[in-house]
């Protein structure tokens, strides 16, 4: 946007009409993906740097009591919740390859703004959508399922601090309310190892989250020694554990937002729990900001 803007104050027409080419390309034409072949090995690339790549699995299997039991037949619709945010958001990645059905929705900056990160999205195969309150209305009354957000958002990736698991929960309840509006069941998922990636500085929280109202990550990331925006080489698993049922209310008060978004946290820290053992994570509480 800031190039257009420059291009437009300038007089740089061509500069300017090819930017808005660029932008409107991802939204009026539909890119082929690759063959699954090809994309298969994009990820296979990316989990080899890994030392042991990138395990995904499912954990837990006794969900808590259905506050709305399903009718018999009926197909639940599902939101996957991915966390932590981290610098690159690596279980979003991860969870694609593994749900290729999954709709993953991504901030709307990034989502209309970014057509270069678009086109390559749709050519490895991910369907992608957008967290703007009105794309994401729009997406849940068409029944799109499954679908996938971070609820941390750029917050959760500003608070990122090495070797400390943290989530940022305590004011995210828009995502409840939209899955009870809705009736998207929620699907709490936790990358271990992704806190581990990268250093970054901490502090200067209310600067930092006034950037990150701005749309800007107020990260400044350290990883592998030699190429610092590379992730350190660490133990990563995506860790997905079972929906938690939610009712289907149309108009839900704060109380009953509240209600479910607790219900939530108490998912995500049991997905969380068996999600650590056996890695370096174990021991380590989870953060709730």
């Amino acid at each position: 946007p800031a190039a257009l803007v420059w291009s437009l104050a300038t007089a740089k027409w061509k500069l300017m009409s090819a930017l808005l080419a660029a932008y409107c390309f991802p939204h009026v034409i539909t890119v082929p993906a690759l063959p699954r072949s090809a994309t298969h090995a994009f990820w296979g690339g990316l989990q080899g740097w890994f030392p042991e790549g990138m395990e995904v699995l499912y954990v837990g299997t006794t969900p808590e009591p259905e506050p709305e039991p399903p009718s018999k037949g009926e197909k639940r619709k599902r939101l996957f919740c991915i966390h932590p945010h981290g610098i690159y958001t690596l279980g979003a990645l991860a969870l694609p390859d593994h749900v290729p059905e999954v709709r993953l929705c991504i901030a709307p900056y990034l989502y209309h703004f970014a057509p270069v990160f678009r086109v390559v999205a749709e050519l490895l195969g991910v369907k992608l959508g957008s967290t703007g309150p009105r794309d994401l209305k729009r997406l849940m009354e068409k029944e799109n399922s499954p679908m996938a957000i971070v609820p941390g958002g750029f917050e959760e990736a500003t608070v990122t601090c090495r070797f400390t698991e943290r989530v940022f929960l305590k004011t995210r309840a828009g995502f409840i309310k939209y899955a009870l509006r809705h009736g998207y069941d929620l699907v709490p998922c936790f990358t271990v190892g992704d806190s581990d990636m990268f250093s970054n500085p901490q502090g200067a929280w209310k600067f930092r989250w006034w950037l990150n109202g701005l749309s800007i990550p107020a990260v400044l990331p350290w990883g592998f020694p030699v190429l610092p925006l590379l992730p350190k080489r660490v133990h990563v698993k995506l860790a997905i554990g079972p929906p938690l049922h939610m009712p289907h209310i149309e108009n839900p008060t704060r109380e009953e937002v509240e209600k479910h978004r607790k219900r939530y946290v108490a998912a995500l820290q049991a997905t969380y729990a068996e999600a650590i053992r056996g890695t370096p994570s174990a021991g380590r509480p989870l953060e709730i900001w």
